[in-house]
């Protein structure tokens, strides 16, 4: 139920927004024909009674929405980037909701929301009643009316003309009109039923009783059916080859003078008649250059209210250190900051954010996150060695709220979870300082995040992790996996911790197949970067296998320097060798293959000149074994080197 009420209450704010907009082009369209107005109000409408749209890089609408996380908020405040609705939504919920203290557990927002929703459901049924029930008692009232011709009524019991009925409407006048007043009317009435108002009021009327708290569609509500009643008169108006203006306006103030309130779906008479007459005597039938104009107005403002705007991926998160970090906040029961400093975390696209909830009804108070996963990730980050991201984002939550001592990540696979907890303790203990004082600065916190960040750098494993979360983003197939490898003649096999894929094109259409267990369809990005992303695994691992450790680079141009250090006045490189053999058979033992690959490496490079070059191929000698071809023992380290045939 709350989520449905949030859901509604999303769709209301859009919607706000949306008809402030329709509110100030209809401003705009003054001068214009009323229909274009009318139109306009379809867009409300659609954000109202519709939960999604199409995207667009024209959308002048608003992306943030209130998250269901709302619920763990204890000083809630709305930002939609519209400040009219923004001041209005806070201001109303300021005094019945203020934030306890970061030691209590009462959470307001979600009693609030409980009742609001409560509240909300009884408002609409009173409302639908209300109208189902002014409907069918206006219905029983009207069974004695006469039919004088077609679909057309006369009673006395009424005094206000209208159209009632959803199937096969019928047209209802009171006893008595001038033949005149008549005529308009049933023209008006017609032209009501010709555009289909019929519906089209009930259906905006449903909208307005599931939004009824909303102070905004009630106005846009009552606007609509100005503009509905206008624009029929307009079109009345505009099929008469004579000028009708005066005649038609005397009809509309005499059906006025009679009305006794009666409440129908749509009233030829029914209220605003001064704006009515008015817009009638000032009514002038529109230039092309006008109706141009009006169409499109209409159509730029459809098409940039109608759409949301285009969304990055929610794949990959940009951590930005200011975004972050104007969340930082003393407390836990800050609870917007603290939702917000949890959704800009690094994190692998494996893992998707379900919930958060804080502790703070005594200390030690916690933060708890929810990530939804797979099982085989899950079982791969209850590893101890596999938690370095989980280290990270602690750290940085620690520096970020004051008075939180325990973090806590909950992995759940839908029949599992998994609990990694960091303390405060252990935080200040890694970091070797205090990570909440030595972050009071947003330059010290940059500081402490990029140490954090190259400490714990991304390792092959995390891209892993971004493959296996996009082959679950791909949609489940009805095809069967029932080999070892696809029956396609063309595919790439690749291994995701342990596990095998095989991804490949058939038919213009993308998979990924796991044999004897699924085939999933992908979208041509993921796709893409499922492969990419293997690719660049898989330099990387051919990258380390040729690449030689810092480590043992330093240890072989040490123990080098040693070596060549003394005698001073020997020619011979076995005299240097003898007088250290200690760091001799240091570099022969701890290096081994990278150390004969880097003084390879060095040979290939130039740097083998004098006694240094000599004693490297002493080393490169012993260390080749039998793979050295080269017998002849005269020739220099050059000439050795380029017979040499391993390179």
């Amino acid at each position: 139920m709350i989520d449905r009420f949030i859901a509604i209450i999303n769709m209301s704010l859009t919607a706000s927004c949306v008809a402030l907009g329709v509110m100030i082009v209809r401003l705009l369209l003054k001068k214009a024909p009323k229909i274009f107005s009318y139109i306009l109000w379809s867009i409300v409408l659609f954000r109202l009674i519709c939960p999604f749209s199409f995207e667009s890089s024209l959308s002048l609408m608003y992306s943030s929405d209130i998250s269901k996380e709302v619920i763990y908020t204890q000083a809630p405040n709305v930002s939609n980037n519209v400040e009219t609705i923004d001041n209005m939504i806070n201001t109303a919920i300021e005094k019945p909701i203020k934030a306890p203290d970061s030691g209590t557990s009462v959470n307001p927002m979600e009693l609030a929301l409980r009742i609001g929703s409560r509240i909300w459901v009884l408002g609409m049924i009173i409302l639908l009643s209300y109208g189902l029930f002014s409907y069918f008692k206006l219905k029983h009232r009207l069974a004695t009316a006469i039919l004088i011709q077609d679909n057309v009524y006369e009673t006395d019991l009424i005094s206000t003309p209208f159209v009632l009925g959803f199937i096969r409407p019928q047209i209802y006048i009171p006893v008595g009109l001038d033949m005149n007043d008549f005529d308009y009317i049933l023209k008006h009435e017609q032209m009501h039923i010709k555009r289909r108002d019929y519906l089209i009021k009930p259906i905006a009327f449903i909208a307005l009783a599931i939004h009824w708290f909303n102070p905004i569609i009630w106005i846009s509500f009552i606007l609509m059916v100005k503009d509905m009643e206008m624009s029929c008169d307009e079109s009345v108006m505009k099929q008469s080859r004579e000028d009708i203006r005066e005649s038609y306006s005397n009809s509309l103030l005499s059906i006025s003078i009679k009305q006794n309130g009666l409440i129908s779906p749509i009233s030829f008479g029914g209220g605003n008649t001064k704006g009515r007459i008015k817009n009638v005597l000032n009514y002038k039938r529109p230039r092309f250059w006008i109706v141009f104009i009006g169409i499109f107005v209409v159509i730029t403002t459809g098409i940039v209210l109608l759409s949301n705007p285009k969304t990055l991926s929610p794949k990959k998160i940009d951590f930005s250190v200011y975004e972050i970090y104007k969340n930082r906040t003393e407390y836990v029961g800050d609870n917007v900051k603290v939702v917000n400093i949890v959704d800009r975390l690094p994190i692998s696209q494996a893992l998707t954010r379900s919930k958060v909830e804080l502790f703070t009804k005594e200390e030690p108070y916690v933060i708890e996150i929810t990530y939804d996963t797979s099982r085989t990730v899950r079982e791969y980050f209850s590893g101890a060695d596999n938690q370095n991201v989980f280290d990270q984002n602690a750290i940085l939550i620690f520096a970020l709220v004051g008075n939180v001592e325990y973090v806590n990540f909950v992995l759940d696979d839908g029949e599992n979870d998994e609990l990694i907890q960091r303390t405060r303790d252990w935080a200040n203990y890694n970091m070797n300082k205090d990570v909440w004082k030595d972050s009071s600065t947003m330059e010290q916190f940059d500081l402490l995040s990029q140490k954090v960040m190259d400490n714990l750098a991304k390792d092959d494993i995390s891209y892993e992790l971004d493959i296996l979360a996009l082959i679950n983003n791909g949609r489940r197939t009805k095809r069967l996996s029932v080999n070892d490898a696809p029956y396609v003649e063309n595919y790439k096999r690749i291994e995701v911790i342990g596990e095998i894929y095989y991804i490949y094109e058939d038919g213009n259409k993308y998979y990924v197949e796991k044999p004897y267990e699924f085939i999933n369809e992908l979208t041509g990005e993921d796709y893409n970067d499922i492969n990419n992303t293997n690719e660049l695994i898989s330099g990387k691992i051919e990258e380390s296998d040729d690449k030689v450790s810092q480590e043992i680079v330093d240890m072989i141009e040490e123990n080098l320097s040693i070596i060549m250090s003394s005698p001073k006045d020997a020619s011979n490189p076995w005299i240097y060798i003898d007088m250290h053999q200690n760091e001799y058979e240091e570099i022969i033992k701890n290096g081994e293959e990278e150390a004969l690959q880097y003084m390879i490496s060095q040979f290939e490079a130039g740097n083998i000149d004098g006694l240094r070059g000599q004693i490297m191929m002493i080393l490169c000698k012993e260390l080749l074994g039998d793979r050295n071809n080269v017998i002849d023992e005269a020739l220099s380290p050059e000439e050795w080197f380029s017979q040499l045939n391993i390179k």
